[in-house]
């Protein structure tokens, strides 16, 4: 659809894109699956859900669909874009999968006709979908979000592998909301904006995910949170939950102008532990030259954690304080217990890295924050 827009019916709502496709075969031949394209500002207005990528009701039997957008506007949709257990394997190798958006706008406004809302993405068991300087946002008013069931998240997955890249994610409860639900699968955010959202990126048992380069502006989200989170007032640029091997690096951490609670530059929650019956992980964790400013916290501690030891396979946090001297004092090392964080005793071994102040440390035992059911 090139410039087109489909849309509602008389102030009612309908069912959106179905692309049908064979979960048994790849998509690197022409004909082999179901394809749609958006570009040059088409708009999908008013769906159950804008697109997916299978056909309702029998997504088992007719995944493997590829979408294709190239300026799209998803507006006021219950789900803009659906993926779901499409991973096809050549030679035992999951293929990464040839759907993409780039430059997708994805917003909810006043006019949003359901009674209930996830997210602006789903993307579940599948491989690489990928997602590029698109914009995810909910402009509606605040008295409108009565329950759980109709907070916003910009992308959720769930053992799935995506990338997101020059995205913008704000006022949502979650920008990205990653879930490893025991699968391999991972993500990449790169060159991403989160603002005034509770938490900016989530991951809980999900492994060696990338998150770099980003702006975290933390705070400024005044809307209900889900009733299941222990302390609506502690915001988070980033939340890691039972997560191992991850890098979080040249990110930058910030204070929002209208933040009225806690803000924390980086929320981690059992790093390393096993998520489910897996064993104890042993990867190594990186959180490296990330600048945080203005915050009330830069790290957040819960769980189990034990003392470090330096040693150069252990990279510091190198944090940047705006106005202040950087004085290196503390290390952070990962092992199978958990993140640690410990003054240096050994100055001069600093494994390539500087370091942070005591002072912005909180460590209180708290519930996990955690999203009702995928609808």
């Amino acid at each position: 659809m090139d410039e087109g827009e489909l849309t509602n019916l008389c102030g009612g709502t309908w069912q959106g894109i179905e692309v049908l496709g064979n979960p048994n075969t790849h998509q690197y031949g022409a004909g082999q699956q179901g394809v749609v394209e958006l570009k040059n500002g088409a708009k999908v207005k008013y769906a159950d859900m804008g697109v997916s990528l299978f056909e309702r009701g029998n997504a088992g039997q007719t995944g493997g669909g590829i979408l294709r957008v190239a300026g799209a506007e998803f507006t006021d949709n219950r789900w803009g874009v659906v993926f779901y257990d499409y991973a096809y394997q050549f030679n035992r190798v999951e293929l990464s999968n040839r759907s993409y958006v780039n430059n997708g706008t994805f917003n909810l406004t006043e006019d949003y006709p359901f009674d209930v809302f996830f997210a602006h993405a789903y993307v579940g068991f599948v491989n690489g979908v990928r997602f590029r300087d698109c914009t995810f946002t909910d402009d509606r008013p605040a008295g409108q979000l009565a329950d759980d069931s109709q907070l916003a998240r910009g992308i959720r997955s769930e053992g799935a592998r995506f990338t997101a890249e020059g995205c913008r994610f704000s006022n949502l409860l979650y920008g990205i909301d990653a879930l490893g639900f025991g699968e391999s699968r991972n993500f990449r955010a790169r060159a991403c904006t989160f603002t005034g959202c509770y938490v900016g990126l989530s991951m809980r048992g999900v492994d060696n995910a990338q998150v770099t380069e980003s702006l975290f502006t933390v705070g400024g989200y005044n809307r209900p949170v889900d009733s299941g989170i222990g302390d609506p007032s502690l915001h988070s640029g980033i939340f890691i939950d039972r997560s191992s091997g991850f890098a979080i690096e040249k990110d930058t951490f910030e204070h929002h102008d209208a933040a009225v609670n806690t803000t924390i530059g980086i929320t981690a929650q059992d790093t390393n532990l096993p998520d489910g019956n897996e064993s104890q992980h042993s990867d190594y964790n990186e959180i490296y030259s990330n600048a945080f400013t203005g915050l009330s916290n830069y790290f957040w501690e819960q769980g189990i954690n034990e003392e470090p030891v330096c040693s150069p396979e252990f990279k510091m946090a190198s944090l940047l304080l705006a106005g202040e001297k950087i004085i290196p004092i503390w290390q952070i090392k990962t092992t199978s217990a958990g993140i640690t964080y410990s003054p240096l005793t050994a100055p001069g071994r600093y494994c390539g890295n500087t370091s942070l102040r005591a002072a912005n440390f909180g460590k209180e035992p708290r519930p996990s924050p955690r999203p009702p059911p995928a609808a």
